[in-house]
């Protein structure tokens, strides 16, 4: 009689759900027949194939854990890099002001901009 793989399957899970024993002869007598070495090769090729997933799996978690550190890294460093703009930015904004007062002579308020100036929106 010849065996499948997932009656192999079959009766080791279930000799092992009810705490019964899971030998080669345990499956053979579980399924009625098949040879020990077919019963033996199906079950090397469902733990390999488990391992494989396993490796796989184990690989890929790895390496999304990896990413994940990464991806955060770059966005701490963008924070600094958007918090270090923004300070730039507001030093421009001083120097500019700066500038047109020393150029006027006086602070230099909206309403008292010089159109140009406005429309660039310089200060």
């Amino acid at each position: 009689m010849a065996i499948t793989k997932d009656q192999v399957v079959n009766a080791y899970f279930e000799l092992e759900i009810t705490g019964k024993p899971t030998s080669l002869r345990a499956i053979r007598e579980f399924i009625g027949g098949g040879s020990l070495t077919m019963i033996s090769n199906h079950l090397k090729s469902i733990n390999q194939s488990d391992e494989n997933d396993d490796n796989h799996f184990n690989d890929t978690r790895c390496s999304m854990t990896d990413r994940i550190i990464k991806l955060e890294a770059e966005i701490k460093s963008l924070k600094n890099t958007n918090a270090r703009l923004e300070e730039i930015e507001q030093s421009m904004k001083a120097i500019k002001i700066a500038h047109f007062d020393n150029i006027f002579g006086k602070r230099v308020i909206e309403s008292e901009k010089p159109p140009v100036i406005s429309e660039l929106d310089i200060i």
